[in-house]
């Protein structure tokens, strides 16, 4: 008998057992790989003052959705 089912045979006389021997899945609980985000919003930061310092520094504001789309996508906001 494995660990987790001796806790949960000693907890069940608790009514613990819903709570803490449950296998719980939650939408958190997934891990979602954000490295080619990172990339991305590191790129478009560049691009972002590319575009600042060049002759069409005007334009740099149609840069800043895709900073700010990307940093909260590798921090998993979205």
């Amino acid at each position: 008998m494995g660990m987790a089912k001796f806790y949960c045979k000693k907890m069940k006389w608790l009514n613990l057992l819903p709570y803490i021997c449950k296998k719980q899945i939650k939408m958190e609980s997934t891990k979602k790989n954000t490295g080619l985000f990172w990339i991305l919003f590191l790129l478009s930061v560049a691009g972002f003052f590319a575009v600042l310092y060049s002759p069409l520094g005007a334009y740099c504001s149609m840069v800043l959705p895709f900073n700010f789309t990307f940093f909260a996508k590798a921090l998993d906001l979205m």
